[in-house]
């Protein structure tokens, strides 16, 4: 719903990368498994010749570890290149596995992900033994998550070694970033707001510990994504969210009268969100976005209202009047009447900032559109 526009600069990068490697055993092992890795796959992969080229600038630093260095702080678009190439690994391990669906002796349902293969290996097969052995082969991308296994235990310290506040204080995200609905506040630096993995760590071991990998975000937006989404869209993404926009409609067919009560508004609304973008669409899909935001219909009401009124020429003057009368400075008395941020880079502060924002926006332009259908007529 928001982007995280926070990126990392040498400074932190420094300081994320200490503190990371303060949680991480033996990080020499891991920096020369991941060397090879990237080594493996840089002629058909050129993301991975890239981060190695990069990641010599740490060599002189950190001459033990300068391969993990860079892997922990990599762009989030390198990330998400890595991620499509173990996709295609494990499309391929589980192609041989899930072909034995079609035989009606084995009755094995579709297994989607890794995550997924290893939920069905923990199962007990007392009548159809066959499937446990088929479920159980080893295949290539297990090799992979073995080498890297222990990055998911690693990222258990991040709390204690005081990484997520550190990260949620860095990105100023106090809003959940996936829903713009509640508040990720920090209180002190042992109780944080949660920390989703994009890329599941459960099923992307080896990128549990990078940066761009790390989301914080509301207790209810991290539990309902979990670990089966494959196409969302990620608020480190370049553009993330740019062109989507919370709307809304009546559920009634005639419109509501401007002079009608805020409970009338309330129960007459219902909020809409529209993207063009598949990835997006999917985040408000499968953590069912638009159905939160009808609980706060109304709100919805009360932003309706103060934006109707406050785009009235006479009452905008008014209401500045008013402000000014209390202290309020010209330019915080929009946000002091409508109650929230309106500003692009402020949206993070304050939940439903981009309800507020794009109810007003969409208000003003209808008025616009008004205004110059009466100009026009008037010409005539």
């Amino acid at each position: 719903m928001i982007p995280i526009k926070y990126r990392l600069d040498s400074i932190t990068e420094k300081e994320y990368i200490d503190m990371a490697l303060s949680c991480i055993n033996n990080a020499k092992n891991y920096s020369h498994k991941l060397e090879v890795f990237l080594n493996n796959i840089k002629h058909s992969e050129p993301v991975a010749g890239n981060i190695l080229n990069r990641a010599k600038r740490f060599t002189a630093d950190y001459p033990d570890s300068w391969c993990l260095c860079e892997w922990l702080v990599m762009p989030y678009a390198e990330m998400a290149e890595i991620r499509n190439y173990l996709d295609k690994l494990i499309c391929a391990d589980l192609g041989p596995i899930n072909a034995y669906k079609e035989n009606k002796k084995y009755r094995i349902e579709e297994i989607k992900s890794y995550h997924d293969l290893q939920s069905r290996r923990k199962k007990t097969y007392s009548v159809h033994t066959d499937i446990e052995k088929i479920v159980s082969k080893h295949i290539w991308y297990d090799d992979i998550d073995a080498d890297f296994e222990a990055f998911r235990a690693f990222y258990d310290d991040w709390p204690k070694g005081g990484i997520n506040y550190w990260i949620i204080e860095k990105t100023e995200i106090k809003v959940c970033p996936y829903c713009n609905i509640s508040y990720t506040y920090s209180r002190g630096k042992t109780v944080t707001a949660q920390l989703d993995h994009f890329f599941p760590k459960s099923e992307y071991a080896i990128l549990a510990l990078c940066f761009y990998n790390l989301i914080p975000s509301c207790p209810a937006c991290n539990k309902i994504k979990l670990d089966g989404t494959k196409e969302m869209a990620s608020p480190y993404k370049d553009g993330a969210f740019k062109d989507l926009r919370i709307t809304w409609d009546y559920a009634a067919h005639d419109k509501y009268s401007e002079k009608g009560s805020l409970t009338e508004l309330e129960e007459m609304i219902e909020i809409k969100i529209e993207t063009d973008s598949k990835d997006e669409q999917c985040n408000l899909t499968d953590m069912k976005i638009e159905e939160a935001y009808q609980q706060h219909r109304d709100y919805a009401s009360e932003i309706i209202k103060k934006a109707r009124t406050y785009a009235n020429p006479e009452a905008q003057k008014l209401i500045c009047n008013i402000g000014t009368s209390v202290g309020i400075t010209p330019e915080e008395v929009e946000r002091f009447y409508l109650g929230n941020y309106m500003d692009e880079n402020d949206l993070k502060k304050r939940p439903l900032s981009k309800m507020t924002k794009d109810f007003y926006c969409e208000i003003i332009a209808c008025l616009k559109a008004d205004s110059g259908l009466m100009d026009k007529a008037d010409d005539k």
